[in-house]
């Protein structure tokens, strides 16, 4: 009897403690909290063969605000330069029906960059 008492003791203060980490949300959907979206950030890939752009992102990590490493699905081929938009972003969505989906090619899929976007070598 003595042992249940003292698992039902210790089991109630474990949940006792823990309840105010459960509380500490910051509400909603805004898990990482605000932030502000800079505009052509990350720079175009100047790592990658000419005629290819960045991949999608699979994950960005700021080890420190001034070294960020990317992970992304590899490079992709433009389409020929006459046939991109004059008002082209780099981003391969931008394309939208000219977009086909091309097959990356897997190179620098993990860049770094600092904190302006631009690979570091």
């Amino acid at each position: 009897m003595r042992a249940f008492l003292l698992s039902l003791v210790a089991v109630a203060g474990v949940g006792y403690l823990s309840s105010p980490a459960l509380l500490q949300e910051k509400g909603g959907d805004d898990v990482t909290g605000p932030y502000d979206v800079v505009p052509n950030w990350p720079q175009p890939l100047a790592l990658a063969k000419p005629g290819y752009i960045w991949g999608s992102a699979g994950g960005v990590f700021a080890e420190s605000p001034d070294r960020i490493l990317i992970a992304n699905r590899g490079e992709l081929k433009l389409p020929p330069q006459d046939k991109l938009p004059r008002n082209f972003t780099g981003a391969w969505g931008f394309l939208g029906q000219q977009a086909t989906s091309p097959t990356p090619e897997f190179r620098n899929y993990f860049v770094v960059v600092d904190a302006t976007g631009k690979a570091l070598e």
